[in-house]
C-alpha cells in the first residue's frame, strides 16, 4: 500500500515537473530572440510560472481536501466519531469546514462574476506581457494558464491521494493504539476485579473455617464484600446459609461463625433489597451461643418488611421465628403474667402467619415448642383458632420457602 501511494506521488510531482519545464523551455526559445533581455524575461517567467502553481494548487488543495467520516455514516465500522471515556478527542473538521465554505465562495464568485473575472484575467496577462517585454502576450498567456492548471491538478491529485492516504493511516493507527489502550485497560480492570472477589471468598472461607488468624471485624468485612461482584456475594450468602441450615440444632458455635458474614450483607445492601440476607442473620442470631434475641427480632423485622415491600409471597418461618423471639422477649414472662395487649396482638398475628408455612403445619412447630405453648396458655390463646384462622387467611401452597 505503501508503494502504491509513493508510485501515485512520483507520477504527479513527474506530471507538474514536466509541464513546468515545458513552460520555461517555452521561455527560453522566446528569451534567445531578444539576448538583451533574456535574463529579465526567464527571471520573470520563473517567477510568474511558480507564482501561478501556488495558486493553482492552494485552490487543488481547497477542492481535494478528504472529509472525515463518522461511524453514523454507516461507512467506517469500528472506528467511532467520538469517545465517551475520554481517551480520544473528536477529530478537528475546522479545515475541512474552511475548504469547504472557500470552495462555495469561489464557485459562486466564477459563476456570478464570469465578466469581471475575463477582464482580471486580461488584465493580468497584459501586465505579466509587459514586464516580460514587447510582443509577450501570448508567453505570458501560455504561463499563466498552464501554470494554474498545473498547480491545481497537481494539488487536488496530491491531496486526494497522498494526504488522504497520510490522514486515513494515521486514523487507523490511533484506532489501533486506543483500542489497545482500551483492551489494556479492560484486563486491568478485570485482573483487579477478580482479585477483589478472590479477597472476599478468602475472608469469608476464613471466618466459615473458624480461623483464628481471621478477624470478625464487620467494618473490614463490609469493605472486603463491598469490592466483589453480586455473583460472588451470592456465593458467600449460600455458603454460609448451608453451613447455619446444617448445625442450628447440633452447633450452636459453627451457627455462630455466620453471623458476622450475614451482617456484613445486609451492611453491603444499601438499598435494601435482599430480604434472604436480614432473615439469615435473623436465624443466626436467634440459634447462636449465647442467642440474641433481640437483634433476631430486629432482624426478621426488616426481612418481612422488605419482602412484603417486593410483593413476594412464602417466606413464613420469618414470622415463626419472630413470634419466638417476641415470646422469650417479653417482660411479663418471668413473671408468668399475660402479655401486654399490643405484645400478645403482635405473636398471635405473626403464629398465624407461620400457619401459612408447610413445615410449620407439617412438623407442628408450634405445638411443639415449649415456651410458645406455655405462653399460649399464660394469655389464654386458642392454638385450634390460630391454626385454623391462619389456614384460611391465605394459605400460599406453593413449594415452602425457609
Amino acid at each position: 500500500m505503501t508503494e502504491r501511494k509513493v508510485s501515485s506521488a512520483n507520477a504527479i510531482l513527474a506530471f507538474a515537473v514536466l509541464a513546468l519545464v515545458v513552460g520555461l523551455l517555452a521561455t527560453l526559445l522566446v528569451a534567445v530572440h531578444t539576448p538583451s533581455t533574456a535574463l529579465k524575461v526567464i527571471g520573470t517567467a520563473l517567477l510568474v510560472e511558480l507564482a501561478c502553481v501556488a495558486v493553482g494548487a492552494l485552490v487543488g488543495f481547497l477542492f481535494g481536501i478528504p472529509r472525515s467520516v463518522s461511524l453514523n455514516d454507516g461507512q467506517i465500522p469500528g472506528v467511532e466519531d467520538g469517545r465517551k471515556d475520554g481517551q480520544r478527542y473528536r477529530v478537528n473538521t475546522n479545515l475541512e469546514q474552511i475548504s469547504d465554505w472557500l470552495t462555495k465562495i469561489l464557485v459562486g464568485i466564477g459563476l456570478v462574476q464570469l465578466g469581471t473575472i475575463k477582464n482580471f484575467g486580461s488584465e493580468l496577462i497584459n501586465r505579466v506581457a509587459d514586464d516580460l517585454g514587447p510582443d509577450m502576450r501570448s508567453l505570458a498567456g501560455g504561463l499563466i494558464i498552464s501554470s494554474v492548471t498545473t498547480g491545481f491538478v497537481s494539488g487536488y491529485l496530491l491531496t486526494r491521494t497522498v494526504l488522504a492516504k497520510t490522514f486515513s493511516e494515521y486514523d487507523a493507527l490511533t484506532e489501533r493504539v486506543y483500542l489497545a489502550e482500551k483492551t489494556a485497560a479492560r484486563a486491568e480492570q478485570i485482573s483487579s476485579q477478580v482479585a477483589k472477589d478472590v479477597e472476599a471468598l478468602a475472608a469469608a472461607e476464613a471466618i466459615l473455617a473458624g480461623d483464628d488468624e481471621t478477624t470478625k471485624n464487620v467494618s473490614e468485612l463490609v469493605r472486603t464484600f463491598r469490592g466483589a461482584n453480586s455473583a460472588v456475594l451470592a456465593q458467600i450468602f449460600s455458603r454460609a446459609r448451608l453451613m447455619r441450615a446444617m448445625n442450628w440444632r447440633t452447633s450452636k458455635s459453627i451457627v455462630a461463625r455466620t453471623t458476622p458474614i450475614f451482617k456484613a450483607l445486609t451492611l453491603v445492601d444499601d438499598a435494601r433489597t435482599y430480604h434472604r440476607n436480614f432473615g439469615e442473620l435473623g436465624y443466626a442470631l436467634k440459634d447462636q451461643e449465647p442467642p440474641d434475641w433481640i437483634g433476631a427480632e430486629k432482624a426478621l423485622s426488616e426481612a418481612i418488611r422488605i419482602r412484603d415491600s417486593r410483593g413476594e409471597l412464602g417466606y413464613r418461618m420469618y414470622e415463626y421465628n419472630r413470634a419466638l423471639c417476641r415470646v422469650v422477649l417479653d417482660a411479663n414472662r418471668a413473671n408468668s403474667v399475660a402479655s401486654g395487649p399490643s405484645t400478645r396482638e403482635a405473636i398471635v398475628n405473626d403464629l398465624r402467619a407461620a400457619t401459612e408455612n408447610g413445615v410449620v403445619r407439617r412438623e407442628r412447630l408450634i405445638e411443639s415448642d415449649e415456651r410458645i405453648k406455655a405462653w399460649l396458655v399464660r394469655n389464654d390463646v386458642d392454638l385450634t383458632e390460630i391454626i385454623s384462622r391462619g389456614k384460611s387467611g391465605g394459605l400460599d401452597n406453593r413449594r415452602p420457602k425457609l
